[in-house]
């Protein structure tokens, strides 16, 4: 297992604090322009709002795993295996948000947004509950934000 060294714990708070900052800015445009009651066409911060909120949470996994449980080698892993990893730190309920921002960072990076190719994606799991295609659904209405908000809560919550 690779040594963690102390510019990986600075650079594990700092890439949350970073991500932190740049989300409370969006979110300070978001609440002002109530973009959450608008079309998408009109809600210009919410897609960066989006990217920047699955940036943040797997910047809160990444550091748990790797700095709190001494596994440097998390700092490296690919999103799928931190969503994996994450499930012995959460609740079934924190965990299935963990695994919906992953599909939302996917479908941005991935997939175009708010017009996802229609190439499919595979499911993160196949016994999965919630297809991409619902939660690429629930993405294009700016109200999905509050709830997303919420989802954001509740892992720091259970991160600590």
């Amino acid at each position: 297992m690779p040594e963690l060294k102390p510019l990986d714990g600075i650079s594990s708070k700092s890439n949350l604090i970073y991500w932190g900052r740049v989300l409370s800015n969006i979110e300070n445009e978001i609440e002002t322009s109530k973009e959450y009651e608008m079309n998408l066409d009109e809600a210009l911060c919410y897609p960066l709002w989006l990217l920047a909120a699955s940036e943040y949470v797997f910047s809160l996994i990444r550091r748990k795993i790797g700095i709190i449980f001494d596994k440097g080698q998390s700092l490296d892993y690919p999103y799928g295996k931190l969503v994996k990893e994450s499930q012995c730190l959460l609740s079934t309920v924190a965990h299935e948000y963990v695994k919906e921002f992953e599909i939302i960072r996917n479908t941005i990076i991935h997939k175009g947004f708010p017009n996802a190719f229609s190439t499919t994606m595979k499911k993160i799991k196949d016994n999965e509950e919630e297809s991409y295609e619902e939660i690429q659904h629930s993405m294009k209405t700016p109200s999905f934000y509050l709830r997303a908000r919420k989802m954001i809560e509740a892992i720091k919550y259970e991160i600590g």
